[in-house]
């Protein structure tokens, strides 16, 4: 591969790649490189090992895919060689993306690309479809690569990159052994790129493993700052926070909104809640079976459903198509949780608006926000149907006992996500009043503001 790339070329049409795969980023609208790209694209097409620090949405796929792409032209690969490049991905949703963006790149290549996620595809259904044929490029989370590597379904006489995005959320997720176990199967590789939001000393230390030489770094600078992205904040009364998000999807009617909820049991009540006061919706949170996620992000992602109440499970990776809004209904654990939130809209250099919804003792967060120099502006918000958009929601609630069941849990999921919050962001529920958080669900307070949920 050109070992004399100039660094940080403009436009993709300066790099030196096969025309092939220049057309297809020309057909497919891509034009001038992002950051990370610039930066990252040329070390590896040299071959070089890399460590990026990227936030999600600053265009990473790209920055890894194209290089792994190249590399298998470059080597003529074929599938009776088996598998040149692995993507190692931390969710089935994020996998089966960056699998459909290699896939379009590689539509008129002669290297084939596949993907091994588990969910909906059994275990067996993949191993079949490996025997029959290997893939060059193959996209997988780490839980299912190690399955078939120790079964030997990968054939690997030829493997010679590996790529691990969402370094931080894989150790996040509980991924650390799995990794270690495929490090071990596939040796020290002949080049490997490590992406992530956050640079810990254990993402850091995972790269240090199986790396064969020091790796570049690459850094986008200001990488918290989307030019085209407006955050927002308003603060909100705690017994009215359901009908004010309420209220608000009612005047985007038309936009396409991915709400962020704190639990899986608020997602549930919130979004079945909402469909029953025409709010069409879909929700997304990890309780769910994979088919009913994957459908979930289909049915958004083709705009049957404008809105996705969801919880952290949507908020990395995941390249949702022209989002308007990113909405969180309260704040979440961290501030790098928020960006990630943030970062479902204002994607591809297109305009969007992030809005945190916080209540007077999460005003701490903000602080948060600013010390991360990302510029949040306060807003206020229109109160006047609140009382409206209460009645309509308690007598939704009339309807079906089942609303009121939802609506307990969802206190509960919300209390329990309160207790766990990190004590650092100065958020703590020893300073709500918790019959104020019931009425917010549409349920009567008990007149014990300090109840506690077991």
């Amino acid at each position: 591969m050109n070992q004399s790339l100039s660094l940080e070329p403009k436009q993709f049409d300066d790099l030196s790649i096969s025309k092939g795969l220049k057309k297809t980023l020309s057909e497919n609208g891509f034009s001038k490189m992002k950051t990370i790209q610039s930066q990252a694209i040329p070390h590896l097409l040299a071959g070089r090992n890399l460590l990026g620090a990227s936030p999600t949405g600053s265009g990473k796929t790209l920055a890894f895919l194209i290089p792994a792409i190249e590399l298998l032209t470059y080597s003529r690969a074929r599938p009776s060689h088996g598998t040149f490049v692995i993507v190692l991905s931390p969710s089935h949703e994020l996998a089966l993306q960056t699998f459909n963006v290699a896939s379009t790149l590689m539509k008129s290549l002669s290297p084939n690309v596949g993907a091994v996620v588990g969910g909906s595809n059994t275990y067996k259904n993949e191993a079949y479809q490996l025997s029959k044929t290997q893939y060059n490029l193959l996209v997988a989370t780490p839980g299912r690569l190690r399955q078939h590597l120790e079964a030997g379904n990968i054939t690997l006489s030829f493997f010679q990159f590996l790529i691990i995005d969402e370094a931080d959320r894989m150790l996040e997720n509980g991924f650390a052994d799995d990794l270690f176990q495929i490090f071990k199967a596939l040796g020290t590789p002949k080049q490997t790129a490590l992406f992530s939001a956050t640079l810990t000393k254990d993402v850091e230390g995972l790269l240090s493993v199986n790396i064969s030489s020091p790796p570049v770094f690459c850094c986008p600078v200001q990488a918290n700052v989307v030019s085209t992205l407006e955050h927002c904040y308003a603060i909100v009364p705690q017994q009215d926070r359901l009908a004010i998000l309420c209220s608000i999807l009612k005047q985007l009617t038309g936009k396409r909104v991915v709400v962020f909820v704190n639990s899986r049991k608020e997602v549930e009540f919130i979004s079945r809640i909402f469909n029953a006061l025409d709010i069409d919706n879909e929700p997304l949170h990890g309780d769910l079976p994979q088919e009913e996620r994957s459908l979930a992000f289909v049915k958004f992602n083709r705009s049957e459903r404008n809105v996705l109440i969801a919880t952290n499970v949507a908020s990395r990776g995941l390249d949702f198509s022209d989002v308007h809004w990113s909405i969180s209904f309260g704040p979440p654990d961290r501030v790098k949780d928020y960006i990630h939130r943030a970062g479902r809209t204002a994607r591809n250099d297109r305009f969007g608006q992030s809005l945190l919804l916080v209540t007077p003792n999460e005003s701490s967060f903000i602080k948060n926000i600013q010390k991360a120099s990302i510029p949040i502006k306060k807003i206020l918000l229109t109160m006047r149907d609140i009382k409206d958009k209460k009645d309509l929601i308690q007598n939704a609630m009339k309807q079906t006992i089942t609303f009121i069941e939802l609506a307990e849990e969802a206190y509960t999921g919300f209390v329990n996500s309160y207790k766990a919050r990190p004590p650092s962001e100065g958020i703590s529920i020893e300073d709500i009043d918790l019959d104020e958080v019931r009425v917010s669900f549409g349920l009567p307070p008990e007149g014990k503001s300090s109840r506690k949920v077991e």
